[in-house]
């Protein structure tokens, strides 16, 4: 096994990078002694070799200072100051010329009137003092200690000997025009600036272009070459011929970013050795995801352009995430530094800067080689379906090609084992897999944002018509202009809360979701032409006959499943002192809202499930197997709540696991009333009877008031996201699913031992 694993690893490495002709001595010399020399000059850099030219005594440019800035510093620290009058302050170009000029590591700069600001009691502002730091200061942590020693012990002797009263702090500490907070002081110079948004972007840019370029072609060039077939027919297991391409494509892909390590070093960032190594062990743990996501492609593509084609959108969305990942560290949720992608860029940044924390690169790891075992497990189960085949026809040929393809398509549905039907759903043509993918994915995002932006249009209007409407916008969007990240989500946050406590808003999403259904019945019955039970909805005309007093019955029968789930989850929580009741919070002009929600949860849960365990869960088992439809239908549930306020990896294993226990339940039970039922009265009981977020979202009008306990912890309550992100949610679906494998158990022998 390994011999046939490290062939092909060798063959993939070598593919493509081989010289025309043989490379003489002295250029192999050459070469050796380039990137010697290059060693030589980082290690030089990095090392810091030679006398320091900046250990002169620093001095400090201070523009307009008051008298009582001088008066609180003794003579020898006088010294230091340079004292330059101008109401320039937050030119910040002219500033750094004249710290150039005066050799000065850094300027504060106060405004002219300052004294005044200060001493005036009618005038509540905080008069802004600003602080600038040379950017040819390679260290900039010496200049910002000795700024905040020197506002600091200025505050102090403003209280101290003037009397005067603090408004929370006398200053605010700022860095070229940027106002922030003495605790949210965040320096830049050009080396953290090319340590937090140029060298991650580049190394994760060389990595995918690597991983692109190689991991792609690998499959999808056999099958351009037309030895394919060859490969499959040869005496190689699945798992090695996986194994053996994937070892390859890795080597290929990390030896890119190991040639790189030796130009961060002349970059001056002040990393040392154990920062290159952590930054060469996240490449290590991005590259082992990007081989195996590219190899995957080169699985599905017909050729390779088709292949490139594929990946192209997994590019741009890497692309955009290293865009969101620049973002500075306070605006980024902790909770992405442990997911892959975001992780990865960050746990660069860390290393680099010094920062890395043991436990996000444990988690990062973790969910690193996760993701590269699942994903390669999906394409050694592609492999063995043997579904994909290179198709070499002249253009003379393409329609007979066509109808070819579609009469094999048609026998491989036909021969579709029994054990992957789901409610009787039969495809009258077997997809390739990519497709297949790629439908059931873009489907339910091109469907429901395309409801939903409907059911804003209502809300949207009526606010408009209010007389305050554009100033409100038009300050909202000065307000949001220069705010993080963190700033802007929560804004929607209050946004979206405003809307939920309109009955309209209410009304018009519940609209919405009924046209979801009806959406999704229009393309199974009139595009498909196929039967209302494929889609989870068996009736009296079904075989075996649903009457509609059974179906009611089933709907019933869910309602209690998902409140009891979800009140075992409040009460663990309560029991375990992470919440607590404090009494009845719906008022009575509330009462129109809360039947109002009431009229929205009903469509709401039906239409996801609908989406999921409805229409997507058949489709995916016939075309991939009953365990992948129900892996890729849950793991789909939950990649659609990705946006939402205070998602965490936690809350994305949590609806991965109630997504799972639902499909399996529908697949028990042949329907999906009931688990349409229990997801209804999971949402409503969760936010407007026992007063918790829902998935985010925080809503109104609900019968209890619950708050946090003092003791309450995030990984327990899940925090903004609610109990869905939280451990609670984690024991009640195990335990569920649990349950529910030992009943199937039973009723399976139960099932033999009548059959015998």
């Amino acid at each position: 096994m390994r011999s046939v694993i490290f062939t092909l690893a060798k063959k993939t490495f070598s593919a493509g990078i081989g010289f025309k002709t043989r490379i003489s001595a002295i250029t192999f010399l050459a070469v050796l002694l380039f990137f010697v020399s290059l060693l030589f000059i980082a290690a030089s850099y990095s090392l810091d070799l030679g006398d320091d030219t900046e250990s002169e005594q620093p001095n400090i440019v201070v523009f307009n200072a008051p008298t009582s800035f001088y008066e609180s510093f003794d003579e020898n620290e006088q010294r230091a100051f340079i004292n330059i009058e101008s109401s320039t302050i937050y030119d910040f170009v002219s500033i750094n010329r004249t710290m150039r000029e005066q050799n000065a590591i850094a300027t504060i700069a106060f405004p002219s009137n300052f004294d005044n600001q200060l001493n005036d009691d009618t005038d509540s502002s905080v008069p802004d003092v600003l602080t600038y730091i040379n950017p040819d200061v390679t260290d900039s942590s010496e200049p910002e200690d000795i700024c905040e020693y020197v506002l600091r012990s200025y505050s102090s002797y403003l209280v101290a000997q003037k009397g005067l009263e603090l408004r929370d702090e006398p200053f605010r500490f700022a860095i070229n025009r940027t106002t922030l907070q003495p605790e949210e002081r965040a320096f830049e110079t050009p080396q953290s600036t090319a340590a937090r948004m140029i060298i991650p972007l580049l190394l994760i840019i060389i990595i995918t272009y690597a991983a692109m370029s190689s991991g792609v072609n690998s499959i999808a060039g056999e099958k351009e070459k037309g030895t394919f077939y060859g490969l499959m027919l040869a005496p190689i297991k699945h798992h090695e011929l996986v194994l053996g391409h994937l070892l390859g494509i890795f080597l290929r892909t990390i030896l890119p970013a190991v040639l790189f390590m030796p130009l961060i070093m002349l970059m001056r960032i002040n990393v040392g050795l154990s920062g290159i190594l952590l930054t060469l062990y996240v490449c290590v743990l991005f590259a082992l995801v990007m081989t195996t996501v590219t190899f995957m492609f080169s699985v599905l593509g017909r050729n390779i352009l088709a292949a490139q084609t594929a990946f192209l959108p997994v590019f741009l969305m890497i692309l955009v995430i290293c865009v969101m990942s620049m973002q500075r560290e306070g605006t980024i949720y902790s909770i992405y530094k442990q997911l892959p992608f975001f992780g990865h860029y960050h746990a660069i940044t860390d290393a680099l800067l010094g920062n890395s924390q043991l436990a996000d690169l444990l988690l990062l790891t973790f969910t690193s080689i996760l993701m590269s075992t699942v994903v390669a497990l999906i394409t050694i189960r592609l492999l063995r379906y043997e579904a994909f085949t290179v198709v070499y026809d002249s253009e003379s040929k393409v329609f007979i090609a066509a109808e070819k393809r579609a009469h094999k398509e048609a026998r491989r549905a036909a021969a579709i084992p029994s054990k992957n039907i789901v409610f009787g759903y039969r495809p009258k043509r077997l997809r390739r897999a990519m497709r297949t993918i790629s439908t059931h994915f873009w489907m339910p995002l091109a469907i429901l944002s395309f409801f939903q932006t409907l059911s804003l249009i209502g809300p949207i209007l009526n606010f408009l018509k209010q007389e305050d409407a554009y100033k409100i916008i038009i300050d909202a969007t000065a307000t949001l202009r220069n705010a993080s990240a963190d700033q802007v989500s929560s804004s929607i946050s209050e946004i979206m809360s405003t809307f939920m406590s309109q009955p309209t808003f209410l009304l018009s999403m519940a609209i919405s979701y009924y046209l979801m259904i009806g959406a999704y019945i229009l393309i199974v019955t009139k595009i498909e032409k196929n039967k209302l039970s494929t889609l989870g909805f068996p009736t009296s005309g079904s075989t075996p006959s649903f009457p509609l007093r059974k179906a009611f019955k089933s709907y019933g029968r869910g309602l209690l499943l998902g409140l009891s789930m979800i009140t075992s989850v409040y009460l663990i929580l309560f029991a375990s002192g992470q919440i607590r009741p404090i009494g009845i919070r719906l008022q009575k002009q509330e009462i129109g809202l809360f039947f109002a929600y009431v009229l929205m949860w009903i469509p709401q849960g039906a239409a996801e499930e609908v989406m999921m365990r409805g229409y997507m869960l058949p489709r995916t088992s016939a075309r991939f197997g009953v365990p992948a439809g129900v892996f890729l239908s849950s793991l789909f549930f939950s990649l659609l709540h990705f946006a939402n306020t205070g998602f965490s990896f936690l809350a994305f294993m949590n609806l991965l696991l109630i997504a799972m226990f639902f499909a399996l339940y529908s697949l028990t039970t042949g329907e999906i009333y009931t688990v349409c039922a229990a997801h209804t009265a999971w949402n409503f009981a969760q936010g407007n009877i026992l007063g918790m977020s829902v998935s985010g979202g925080i809503g109104s009008a609900s019968v209890l008031d619950t708050q946090y306990g003092s003791s309450a912890i995030d990984l327990w309550t899940g925090g903004a996201f609610g109990p869905e992100g939280g451990l609670a949610v984690t024991l009640i679906s195990v335990i569920s699913i649990l349950i529910l494998a030992i009943y199937w158990k039973k009723t399976e022998k139960k099932r033999m031992i009548g059959i015998a």
